[in-house]
């Protein structure tokens, strides 16, 4: 069969020129450049991928100059080979290669795809380039075998892999396709990745695995003879030539490669790397010449975050405070991303979130799986994190809260039985008082430094605790809030000390001075008796009273007053033995103003003189004086004249007619007594003032005048003169009367 194609195509090439045998330009192919492969001795085998230089010669004719000479290559047994009639390689020189030229070369490239077979190649060089034209010729001189190149396929066995999905798929989504070595044609489904050495890309050849997993690699030929393996890592061979290394397991990330070498073969050559096992189920795919394995290592660090009082480990903190625990969230593969799977105590599924809050006590991990391009998955459990929860101490104030007078002492303690490690911090408002009273379980707030903290009577007091134990767990206890109502500040209309005249009295009233409205109420010392309901009191005795004033919310404040006597010792002198008609001498003593009178009608030269004189009319005299003393007050005072008998006197009821009348209300000398001069008449009684003036007229006097005027007014103190006109006589009596009665003149 062989023969009868060659046979046909050399009969095409002669007939396409017969006419014009003798002129056509011949060219011969003399040899092309093989060796062996132990490198020795020439062949006429050809090794796919390989270039030889081809060597031809000019029988007849000659080549123009810049003339193009192609080499092409046809399969001899297999017409239908899409290599046949290709160029493999070509040639041109800028001289002429004349009729016998020899050993002119062509570099020729075999095609790395071409099954093997037997093979020639021939020449064609353009009619206008050569001399004679218009014909080219070939030769069927150089029939060429090709050989195979050693088998070497490298598998990644899944099948030997358990809970895994690792697929032959790249990073960036490609299935990886090139031909199979055996058959020459492409894998279906694929696409060619043409790799750089020694290490690809890995979007284009990566597979994935999860670490602490491995990959079994195998060479379905690793059991030819003569078939050496030499495994590479990174480009770095990592086993010597060995017959019996045609299996590895990869356990660590890098680009693998294997080369076979057989010596009964054109070379050595690369693996190829498929996926499968061949009779155990799988299937082979022919792929690239190496591939980048990557060994994921999930994060599963977990951070901590906010953890309240926590110290060392377990993570440790206070009750009411929590801890955020969180693990890895970006993966630092590009298409990849995670899923979590949180636990608590071994068998609770809490959350899927990346992170969890964690309040109470207990175990808690979480399993991550790593997801890549939705076919590969990883999955590890992170550390386990114990977490501890602390009591919190007690804090609780065991005074109530209330509204309290502002100025009042504030007592607050805590009810918990104290604890001298821990820590008591009082708050006030929010501000600290830990340097104000120091570490207490109890503490007592004044009006001083309630002013300090900026708080008064029209804001309220917030008292807080917080304790603090040796773990640093603190609790805050519910705040205790305090009102104020202002104490009135109390005054009174009089100081507080007063002296009071014996027989004299005052109204003394209390108010305040800060608008407080309040209520009053006076109370005696030291009974305590209530001696008024009201603000005012009417003092009349001396002694020590007091007065409350009771505010909104029962504040109340007193004040106290102090009444003395103030006593002056009225003294009239001795009693005095007179002769009738005899002039008095009056002397008084004990204060700075003086006052006589007598019980009966009486003559004063003076009765405002301490040392006043009189002249009595009657037997026995009572005299009186009244001494007002430098402090206001007035005592009484009398003292007794007699006269002694003596010889009637006719004219003795005239002569001694009253002449001083004291009209104050005592019932002595308060009215003009003529009764003895009038002796049962009825007569006028006529007043003129010291110009003349009638001031008053009694036509029927009743020995009543007390010194008023006709319209009843009381006349100015001083001397008056009168006229007594009886039945049977002119005037009885002319005569004058003094006013004493203390008012001006």
């Amino acid at each position: 069969m062989r023969k009868k194609y060659l046979n046909g195509i050399l009969t095409g090439l002669l007939l396409m020129g017969f006419a014009q045998l003798r002129s056509q330009t011949i060219l011969d192919i003399t040899s092309l450049n093989t060796t062996q492969l132990n490198g020795t001795t020439p062949t006429n085998g050809i090794c796919p991928g390989g270039s030889y230089e081809l060597l031809f010669n000019v029988t007849l004719g000659s080549v123009n100059p810049f003339a193009t000479i192609n080499v092409f290559i046809v399969d001899t047994n297999n017409p239908f080979n899409p290599i046949n009639n290709t160029s493999v390689g070509d040639t041109s020189f800028s001289f002429a290669l004349a009729a016998g030229a020899t050993g002119i070369p062509v570099f020729v490239d075999i095609p790395f795809n071409i099954p093997a077979g037997d093979y020639l190649f021939y020449l064609v060089v353009n009619a206008a380039s050569v001399t004679p034209p218009p014909f080219s010729s070939d030769t069927t001189d150089a029939e060429r075998t090709r050989l195979q190149l050693p088998r070497a396929t490298m598998i990644l066995d899944t099948s030997a892999l358990t809970g895994n999905t690792n697929i032959f798929r790249t990073d960036s989504g490609r299935v990886l396709r090139s031909f199979d070595p055996i058959t020459g044609f492409p894998i279906p489904g694929g696409e060619d990745v043409v790799l750089s050495t020694p290490v690809p890309q890995p979007t284009d050849s990566t597979v994935n695995f999860c670490k602490g997993d491995s990959l079994y690699l195998w060479n379905p030929d690793s059991l030819l003879s003569n078939t050496e393996h030499v495994w590479y890592r990174d480009g770095a061979q990592i086993s010597p030539p060995n017959s019996n290394l045609g299996h590895l397991w990869v356990t660590d990330p890098g680009y693998y490669a294997l080369r076979t070498i057989n010596s009964s073969t054109c070379d050595d050559s690369t693996a190829y790397i498929g996926v499968g096992r061949p009779g155990f189920g799988g299937s082979i795919t022919r792929g690239i010449s190496g591939i980048y394995f990557h060994s994921y290592d999930v994060d599963t660090a977990l951070n901590r975050i906010g953890v309240g009082n926590a110290v060392g480990k377990p993570t440790r903190f206070c009750h009411g405070d929590s801890v955020i625990i969180e693990a890895r969230q970006t993966s630092s593969h590009p298409l990849g991303y995670y899923e979590y799977q949180w636990v608590a105590n071994g068998t609770d599924s809490i959350s899927t979130d990346y992170r969890i809050i964690v309040k109470q006590p207990g175990s808690f991990e979480v399993y991550i799986t790593e997801i890549i391009d939705s076919s590969f998955t990883c999955q590890v459990k992170s550390n386990l994190v114990q977490v501890e929860v602390d009591p919190l101490p007690g804090s609780e104030i065991g005074t109530p809260g209330a509204t309290i007078c502002f100025g009042d002492t504030i007592v607050v303690q805590d009810t918990n039985t104290y604890v001298p490690s821990n820590i008591y911090t009082w708050f006030a408002n929010g501000q600290n008082l830990l340097g104000v009273f120091g570490d207490t379980n109890f503490v007592k707030i004044d009006t001083t430094l309630l002013a300090t903290l900026g708080i008064g009577p029209d804001t309220s007091l917030f008292m807080t605790l917080v304790v603090t134990d040796t773990l640093g767990c603190d609790s805050l206890s519910t705040p205790v809030v305090f009102d104020f109502q202002l104490y009135p500040d109390i005054a009174l209309s009089t100081n507080d000390t007063i002296g009071l005249c014996v027989g004299d009295s005052v109204i003394v009233s209390a108010f305040t001075t800060n608008s407080v409205s309040s209520v009053f109420t006076w109370y005696d010392l030291p009974g305590n008796n209530t001696v008024s309901n009201s603000a005012n009191y009417k003092v009349l005795t001396d002694g020590t009273y007091w007065v409350e004033a009771v505010g909104p919310n029962g504040c109340a404040k007193s004040d106290t007053l102090y009444v003395f006597d103030l006593t002056i010792n009225a003294n009239a002198g001795p009693n005095q033995v007179v002769d009738s008609g005899a002039v008095v001498q009056l002397g008084a003593t004990g204060g700075v103003d003086y006052y006589w009178y007598a019980n009966s009608p009486v003559y004063f030269n003076n009765p405002f003189d301490q040392n006043a004189q009189t002249i009595p009319t009657q037997d026995t005299t009572i005299y009186y004086v009244e001494v007002v003393g430098a402090n206001g007050c007035s005592d009484l005072d009398s003292m007794f004249v007699f006269v002694r008998p003596r010889v009637p006197d006719p004219l003795e009821g005239i002569a001694n007619t009253q002449n001083v009348i004291t009209p104050n209300g005592d019932g002595v000398n308060d009215a003009l007594d003529l009764s003895r001069i009038m002796d049962g008449a009825s007569c006028e009684f006529r007043v003129m003032n010291r110009w003349g003036s009638e001031v008053y007229l009694d036509s029927g006097y009743d020995n009543s005048w007390e010194g008023q005027d006709s319209g009843g007014n009381l006349l100015p103190d001083g001397t008056y003169y009168y006229t007594l006109r009886c039945p049977g006589d002119d005037f009885r009596l002319k005569a004058a009367v003094t006013i004493l009665s203390g008012s001006s003149n």
